[in-house]
């Protein structure tokens, strides 16, 4: 009888786990797995990818249906399979200094106007919110602070349409300004900003589409926090003047000076970077992109500049890959290196863009420090960015013709 009750235990025992296998399975392996020809997987750890359903060619991309077992067994899910031509970029490593202009123009604040009547927000009158972007004004396009100013002295006091986005959706709204009794003078009541500068770091460059991919993340503005709508950009070169060393609960920063002239514009602020053409091909280093499967835990190297030494190789340690994440945080990475310690305390901004090499490919790109561990943050997979890259010169060819 015991003997029975124990192989009863033993068998409830072996399902819990079998199932705690397979619900980890089911949320760890990704809805589509993109890999290359020279590395399809067909194991992860004790999981297989088998059964072989469909296969459909998509220029030089093969599209499978495959199944995932657990032990080769027991079913976990189904997924995709893509598969195509490894990818190879000039990775860069090199700093570069931005000017962007923004579509419309970004309300960082709101404030209250001193009418004879008492004080009184039109911002907040007419449901408008800190990081709303104004679009248009009576339907008329407004790029910078001096067009919207312009237009809404025309107006002298009387009630006007305000078309804007919040997040993804476009609104309207009726704005009426307010008489400020200590200005003389009709009052919007909202302080805005219309352009981003500073130093980032040039990740790669693709020579077939002639496309260069920076930062790993989106330029936010500073007040917001939210990405910056793009109308207009350019890079040019910089120099590394010095750094402010990180430390706990504070972030480092390096500094520098930029040039006049311009070696590229802007196409595209992304969640998974900035984007554009060069004026002339860049980076020395041809290197393959790893898929984000072959990306693993373990030692690494970043290729940044912090110096006027220009870009230098630094040891990391990648302690945690993400597949799920699909924006700008899929590693998290620890510098281990002492020299680039003790120049900047680990991560700093303007490093952001720096290229992640593992096993001779690039993996990825830093995207953000840990404020109160400054040795360690996040990066993106360079597969990403390079699948950004591709998404715009097929959208730029799409438009060409």
């Amino acid at each position: 009888m015991k003997i029975i009750q124990w192989i009863q235990k033993s068998l409830c025992l072996l399902m819990i786990v079998i199932w705690g296998f397979l619900l980890f399975g089911f949320f760890s392996v990704p809805n589509e797995i993109v890999t290359v020809a020279d590395a399809v997987p067909t194991h992860r750890g004790m999981y297989s990818m088998e059964n072989v359903k469909s296969k459909k060619e998509n220029g030089e991309t093969k599209n499978f249906d495959v199944t995932v077992k657990f032990l080769g067994t027991f079913p976990v899910k189904n997924t995709r399979m893509k598969v195509s031509a490894r990818q190879y970029v000039n990775v860069s490593g090199e700093v570069f200094g931005l000017r962007m202009y923004t579509s419309g123009v970004v309300i960082v604040s709101t404030d209250s106007v001193d009418t004879p009547q008492g004080n009184v927000s039109p911002a907040d009158r007419a449901g408008l919110k800190k990081g709303d972007i104004i679009l248009q004004v009576n339907g008329q396009s407004v790029n910078s602070h001096t067009e919207l100013s312009a237009l809404l002295s025309d107006f002298h006091g009387e009630a006007f349409t305000i078309d804007y986005q919040r997040g993804e959706a476009r609104r309207s709204t009726t704005f009426l300004p307010a008489y400020s009794a200590s200005q003389q003078k009709y009052m919007a009541g909202m302080w805005v900003r219309d352009s981003a500068a500073g130093i980032g770091t040039m990740t790669f460059f693709d020579p077939q589409s002639k496309i260069f991919a920076g930062l790993g993340h989106a330029v936010c503005d500073i007040d917001t926090g939210e990405k910056l709508p793009l109308y207009n950009g350019d890079i040019v070169e910089a120099t590394i003047t010095g750094c402010y060393k990180g430390a706990t609960g504070h972030a480092g920063e390096l500094c520098g000076s930029f040039k006049t002239e311009s070696i590229g514009t802007l196409f595209s602020n992304d969640v998974r970077g900035v984007y554009g053409k060069l004026l002339t091909e860049r980076g020395n280093h041809k290197m393959p992109v790893a898929t984000a499967q072959e990306v693993r835990p373990g030692k690494a190297q970043i290729l940044s500049t912090v110096d006027q030494s220009g870009p230098q190789l630094f040891d990391v340690e990648i302690e945690k890959v993400s597949l799920q994440d699909e924006r700008d945080r899929n590693m998290v990475i620890r510098v281990t290196d002492p020299a680039l310690l003790q120049k900047t305390g680990g991560i700093v901004q303007g490093m952001s863009g720096s290229p992640v090499i593992q096993n001779h490919m690039l993996v990825g790109a830093v995207t953000h420090v840990f404020v109160n561990e400054p040795q360690r943050g996040y990066a993106i997979f360079g597969a990403y960015m390079m699948e950004t890259v591709k998404n715009i010169s097929q959208a730029a060819e799409n438009l060409a013709s």
